[in-house]
């Protein structure tokens, strides 16, 4: 009877932690998600418009499986950060320079996009 009331007081002291730390986690996260969609809908945008000037054929689904692998890859980048900058204290900033690295690559993309049409490479 003590044991199980020694389990139960252990799990349940490890639910409240765990809680607290994933919504801290999600708190902290959202703004960065927020900003990483908007840097991959510009992507998507400007290699659509890169296709159009370039008259190359626009497939919407190849267009959007390669946005949804983007999204994906660095949605899952940007959570692992975040979870790991506030599990680190927040000291660090972790999630700021991971995220502003996923912007950079963005944006290269995004440049690249812009410069095709004019013809640099």
């Amino acid at each position: 009877m003590e044991k199980n009331v020694l389990v139960n007081g252990v799990t349940s002291g490890f639910a409240v932690i765990a809680s607290q730390f994933i919504s801290e986690s999600i708190g902290h996260m959202i703004p960065w998600l927020m900003v990483t969609g908007a840097v991959i809908f510009c992507d998507l945008v400007f290699g659509i418009r890169k296709s159009l000037m370039m008259d190359e054929e626009v497939r919407f689904s190849s267009a959007i499986r390669r946005t949804m692998g983007k999204c994906v890859t660095y949605f899952a980048f940007v959570v692992m950060v975040a979870m790991i900058d506030v599990a680190a204290g927040g000291n660090m900033k972790i999630d700021k320079y991971a995220c502003l690295l996923v912007c950079f690559i963005e944006g290269i993309s995004i440049v690249g996009n812009l410069l095709k049409p004019k013809g640099y490479n």
